[in-house]
């Protein structure tokens, strides 16, 4: 077994020696030498350069705005000049429109004027039968009645020539669209709805009803059995569209 050896000890101190004090280190020291050693570890910084020494000159704005300004007033003016043509554009344009629908008017009218001066024409021609036919001294009935056949056979053809035409009425099936019943009559010869009389002649003009024809429409005879008429159902719708006082 190893022999452990023992930590010497200071020797004691002596009855008439006194105890000697360690000098303690000092703060100041310690910071003295840090410092020290601070400010030769690190290097010196480099000194900062003069902003004001170094700035460059601004450049000079008054230039630029200058022409900004010329600018703007060049485009101003380029654009009045553009408002202007383009006002007085429009101002031809309404003088123009103004005048076309004034001369449209005029056109119009001389239309309607020389339509009815055609007719009028045409029409001259059936007045000089009528004056030739007051002339002549007709010995019979029938003299006379020849001569109005004349006069209607022209006047008949003049209107034709400007579009109207008669509307068939007697022997047809009753129209509402074409016709005007003014009474009914009793027949068997012909079917119900049939017009058996014409008492004033209707006329179309160009397609277009310019009159429609009064007429008698045939009914069956009493005590016959049929299907209700046109007639019958027309009137019926007329009674219950009149307001009843």
């Amino acid at each position: 077994m190893a022999r452990r050896e023992l930590p010497e000890l200071p020797d004691p101190p002596k009855p008439d020696e006194e105890p000697v004090e360690e000098p303690e280190a000092s703060d100041d020291l310690v910071i003295e030498d840090r410092s020290k050693a601070t400010a030769t570890d690190e290097p010196e910084p480099a000194p900062v350069p003069d902003a004001e020494a170094d700035a460059e000159p601004e450049p000079d704005d008054e230039p630029a705005m200058e022409t900004g300004t010329e600018a703007l007033r060049t485009r101003l003016a380029q654009t009045e000049q553009e408002l202007a043509g383009c006002k007085e554009k429009w101002q031809r344009t309404m003088a123009d429109f103004d005048n076309y629908r004034k001369r449209t008017a005029r056109d119009r009218q001389l239309d309607q004027v020389r339509g009815k001066a055609r007719l009028m024409g045409q029409l001259l021609e059936v007045l000089d039968i009528f004056d030739k036919a007051l002339e002549v001294e007709y010995k019979t009935v029938d003299q006379s009645r020849d001569g109005i056949i004349r006069i209607l056979t022209q006047m008949t053809k003049v209107l034709k020539a400007e579009g109207l035409e008669p509307i068939p009425s007697v022997g047809q099936p009753f129209n509402t669209g074409l016709h005007e019943a003014l009474t009914t009559m009793e027949s068997a010869e012909v079917e119900p709805d049939t017009i058996v009389e014409e008492a004033v002649r209707g006329y179309t003009l160009k397609g277009e009803l310019l009159r429609p024809a009064q007429v008698i429409v045939a009914r069956a005879p009493a005590g016959k059995v049929t299907k209700k008429s046109k007639f019958s159902r027309s009137r019926k719708n007329t009674d219950k569209s009149e307001p009843k006082n």
